[in-house]
């Protein structure tokens, strides 16, 4: 149940915003996620990526 969202009804773009990116797993999770829950469209936002 950790990446389970409940139906949402937006007009627009979310953003989605992350501390830390390493992998991008957890962004790539939380999109899909987001976008099965009927986000239009998803923004991913970091503030800083581990390389």
């Amino acid at each position: 149940g950790a990446w389970e969202v409940p139906p949402l009804d937006v007009g627009g773009p979310v953003l989605l915003v992350d501390d830390v990116v390493d992998t991008g797993w957890t962004m790539t999770m939380a999109t899909r996620a987001l976008r099965e829950a009927g986000a239009p469209e998803v923004l991913p936002f970091a503030l800083a990526t581990v390389s």
